[in-house]
């Protein structure tokens, strides 16, 4: 089976078992999933770390958010999150994603993101970039979409040049250490401003600025 194949099947697979589990899980609906937001916008501050002051009054993109919108009480005045699978989320997460009012919710993949050049103020993307179909064609997208001089805020899983993962796992396609980040990112118009590594996850961080 070629690599290509193997990402396909992998994606596909992952799909099947998110869907699954958000059926499975669907009865505990509304307030679980103000929980998860409340955690989430905790975790988003100590992983990505960022003052999401910053974000107050600006246009926001979240690229694979998931069903939690942990940026929504951040008094952002545009929030947009994308995610394959939001479809699945809307239709069997009871009370999603009218918990939210004031943020939009789109399926789409990261690899082609439904908007114009230069749309947006800031990009958040953590713990999503190694469950692309196409990592590199999502990081040029995630760079079309954002204004220049504006930052893309960035967490990935990361492992060690000794550890790092040789199989693909269901629904992660690919294993990233921060120097293949740096790579990933080189043919892109983003520019690292800030890196750094957690013991947690083991996460990596890395903030970018478009030229």
């Amino acid at each position: 089976m070629d690599s290509k194949t193997q990402t396909v099947k992998l994606i596909n697979a992952k799909h099947s078992l998110v869907t699954y589990l958000v059926r499975m899980d669907s009865a505990s609906g509304a307030q679980q999933t103000l929980a998860d937001s409340s955690a989430k916008l905790t975790s988003y501050k100590e992983r990505l770390c960022i003052d999401v002051n910053e974000l107050r009054g600006k246009t926001v993109l979240e690229v694979g958010s998931g069903h939690a919108a942990a940026l929504s009480n951040c008094e952002i005045s545009e929030l947009v999150n994308v995610d394959p699978l939001m479809n699945v989320y809307i239709k069997y997460i009871k009370g999603f994603p009218d918990l939210y009012p004031d943020t939009v919710f789109l399926k789409s993949d990261a690899e082609s993101l439904p908007f114009e050049h230069n749309r947006f103020d800031f990009i958040i993307c953590i713990n999503a970039l190694d469950h692309f179909n196409d990592a590199r064609k999502a990081t040029v997208e995630m760079g079309r979409v954002l204004q220049p001089g504006d930052k893309l805020f960035l967490n990935v899983d990361c492992m060690n040049r000794l550890n790092v993962r040789i199989r693909k796992r269901v629904g992660h396609p690919y294993s990233f250490t921060p120097a293949k980040l740096q790579e990933l990112f080189e043919p892109t118009c983003l520019n690292v401003t800030f890196e750094q590594s957690f013991d947690i996850g083991p996460s990596h961080t890395m903030h970018f600025i478009k030229e």
